[in-house]
């Protein structure tokens, strides 16, 4: 195999140092915009009044909104999910390839 590395994740040449860079940063995008969401301004009911634990929208409610579980949803913003992370890279290709 052409870079004598095995491990899909370092397939494509990106160095490690710059990937978990990517990452950290696609995972506070993630949390920040989470939090500056209220659940009233996305349209939500404000479950737990002044009792939420968490300022701005929690996890299954993006989950709700954007039409994915909230497993893969927390997956997915704690950078586990680098299958989802390929998939969507590769999903964004594909329509800027077909416009």
């Amino acid at each position: 195999m052409a870079g004598g590395s095995s491990d899909p994740d370092t397939n494509d040449g990106i160095p490690s140092e710059a990937r978990s860079g990517v990452r950290g940063e696609i995972q506070t995008f993630l949390t920040t915009r989470r939090a500056r969401i209220s659940p009233v301004q996305a349209g939500l009911p404000a479950y737990g009044g002044e009792r939420r634990r968490v300022v701005g929208l929690r996890r299954d409610e993006v989950a709700l909104l954007a039409g994915i579980s909230s497993q893969y949803y927390t997956k997915l913003e704690r950078l586990l999910a680098n299958r989802a992370a390929s998939t969507m890279h590769h999903s964004h290709a594909s329509e800027h390839e077909n416009t």
